[in-house]
């Protein structure tokens, strides 16, 4: 929900994984901040990136 959100205000690439946590926490999405912010996760990022995400409940 978070990355989706980021994504949908178009203020950043969404390569840019820094800018898109920082985003995420800013409009109140620390549990997306954190998952972008573990880089064991950027696989799955970037799949998501190009896939499409499915969010998570």
């Amino acid at each position: 929900e978070g990355i989706v959100a980021a994504r949908d205000s178009g203020m950043f690439n969404m390569l840019d994984v820094p800018a898109i946590a920082g985003l995420t926490r800013q409009l109140g999405f620390d549990e997306a901040a954190d998952w972008l912010g573990d880089r064991s996760n950027r696989k799955t990022y970037a799949e998501g990136i190009f896939r499409g995400f499915t969010p998570v409940e």
